[in-house]
């Protein structure tokens, strides 16, 4: 333990002092004198003990009872009562309103044995107290994933009947959440040709404990969504084997995939059979992507013969390094180039002036990855 603080309730007495001191080496004490000091007292780092009188000067300078002060302590301060000496019959009624423990001022060695034993129980105590804060915590943090979780959960009883459904589940199947509670999870969900497959899992669980699955069940309006299971058991709050499961909607995520492939198809296409010369290039000047219509505007066979052929973009294709240097400072000083001017070799080595657009495209920590340009023929200066 950190060096032992005691907060003394004392009446001014120098015996409370001596007993405060005779516990540990050198403890730190700090002493309240009324019950404006005890609640001020509280307010600075805990202690770990308070001992002393169990009534202190009130606001109107009367003695009030110190328990309803020490009860707002956070973390809980374990109170020793002082009571006087040969009052035993006090100890009861100072245990019953809050005190760990009593002790009369003519019995002084009894201090040590009682503060090791309370501050035994108090540790404990706080313990069991950061315990249930952070299972209060867990209860909170799985509620709000169970409530706003996409996927469709839910819980079920031994006889398979649903107990708890969440959000996902009711939309994902179509259903209010009173109407799927205390159902029967196969007649809610699981088609008629599918309850052979859905009886399965449960009989694979007791031997795998945790089973996936990819499977089709039924929605409220008879229309089938394809979907992957997870089931697992879980311990019942009776002790009997209780289970959940976790649906997740692959029609969606299919849907999503396809559309996100038609797009890249559309690109691709776009990309391949653009009028305009297109290309990808490293910032030092290599081509790592490009279109047959900027193979066909720089004089080369394919897009294969000029990404394989070029090897500096600023000496190959440039006719004037100045112009390549200042498409760089641009480019990097401003993200892109648009309607760039610029003379461009072809492999035959005729010179053909270009316009040329391009932006820089930069990774989430600022890094250069590469360039994405278009060329396009020059029309003569006005």
């Amino acid at each position: 333990m950190d060096r032992l603080r005691i907060l003394l309730l004392s009446d001014g007495t120098p015996d409370l002092g001596r007993l405060a001191r005779s516990l540990g080496a050198a403890p730190e004490v700090r002493t309240a004198d009324s019950l404006d000091d005890l609640a001020a007292a509280l307010d600075a780092p805990p202690f770990h003990l308070a001992l002393g009188v169990d009534a202190l000067p009130g606001p109107d300078g009367a003695p009030a009872p110190v328990y309803p002060v020490l009860a707002r302590a956070k973390p809980p301060l374990p109170f020793i009562a002082v009571l006087p000496p040969g009052r035993h019959e006090m100890g009861l009624t100072a245990i019953q309103a809050g005190a760990a423990d009593y002790l009369t001022r003519d019995e002084p060695g009894r201090l040590a044995p009682a503060a090791a034993r309370v501050l035994r129980d108090s540790a404990l105590l706080r313990e069991i107290l950061r315990a249930e804060h952070s299972a209060r915590l867990f209860r909170v943090y799985f509620q709000h994933l169970f409530e706003h979780s996409p996927e469709g959960i839910v819980f079920l009883d031994q006889d398979k009947r649903i107990t708890r459904a969440n959000a996902g589940f009711c939309d994902l199947f179509g259903y209010a959440p009173e109407e799927v509670t205390g159902r029967n999870l196969a007649e809610t969900i699981v088609p008629e040709d599918r309850q052979e497959e859905h009886q399965d899992l449960f009989t694979r669980m007791e031997s795998a404990c945790m089973v996936l699955a990819e499977t089709d069940r039924c929605r409220k309006d008879g229309s089938l969504v394809r979907v992957s299971v997870l089931c697992c058991p879980i311990l019942a709050a009776d002790g009997s084997t209780a289970y959940s499961a976790m649906y997740t909607d692959l029609t969606r995520r299919q849907k999503a995939l396809e559309a996100l492939r038609q797009a890249e198809s559309n690109y691709r296409n776009m990309f391949l059979n653009a009028v305009g010369g297109m290309y990808v290039s490293t910032p030092v000047g290599r081509f790592t992507l490009v279109n047959p219509a900027l193979a066909d505007l720089l004089g080369f066979d394919s897009p294969g013969d000029l990404a394989d052929n070029v090897r500096s973009i600023g000496r190959e294709i440039y006719v004037d390094p100045e112009t390549r240097a200042e498409f760089l400072r641009r480019i990097r000083r401003d993200g892109q180039v648009l309607h760039f001017r610029a003379r461009m070799r072809r492999k035959n080595g005729e010179i053909i002036e270009v316009l040329e657009n391009a932006r820089a495209v930069f990774d989430d920590d600022g890094e250069l990855l590469y360039f994405q340009g278009a060329m396009y023929p020059a029309p003569p200066p006005a």
